[in-house]
């Protein structure tokens, strides 16, 4: 089983490989900070989420399971139809990254999971003219 920043550079450098409808930064960031007035187009943040272990049998088996987090944002500011062409891309993007990275084996092993929080926090949009939604992809191994 890799460790985690190796299937956070697995999961960036997949993501840069890839095709998509919007142009993506994407970067890995062990610490997804971030400024607003830095995000004028779509990025994508990587990191290591949560890690878990589970023992298996009596000869010291284990399943370890880790989660990579993607952190994707874009400028939604503008005139309410504005906004509503950039939440239909946005739900477009997500949905590609989801179907890419769901497909791949990366560092080795497959997702058995990816979960995707609410599309978008409609709060955030109205104040700040963000949108961001976090995707969740879990890997699982023996050890």
């Amino acid at each position: 089983m890799p460790m985690p920043v190796d299937l956070v550079d697995a999961v960036v450098a997949a993501i840069q490989a890839g095709t998509y409808s919007q142009t993506l930064v994407t970067a890995k960031k062990l610490a997804p900070i971030y400024d607003r007035e830095d995000v004028t187009g779509w990025t994508v943040d990587v990191y290591a989420g949560q890690q878990t272990r589970e023992h298996l049998t009596r000869s010291n088996l284990w399943t370890k399971t880790y989660s990579v987090g993607l952190i994707v944002r874009t400028d939604a500011s503008g005139s309410a139809a504005d906004q509503e062409t950039r939440a239909a891309e946005f739900l477009r993007v997500c949905q590609e990254l989801m179907d890419r990275l769901g497909a791949l084996n990366l560092a080795g092993v497959y997702p058995i999971e990816i979960e995707q929080d609410d599309p978008y926090d409609i709060g955030k949009v109205s104040e700040s003219g963000l949108m961001q939604t976090t995707i969740t992809i879990r890997y699982k191994g023996t050890i």
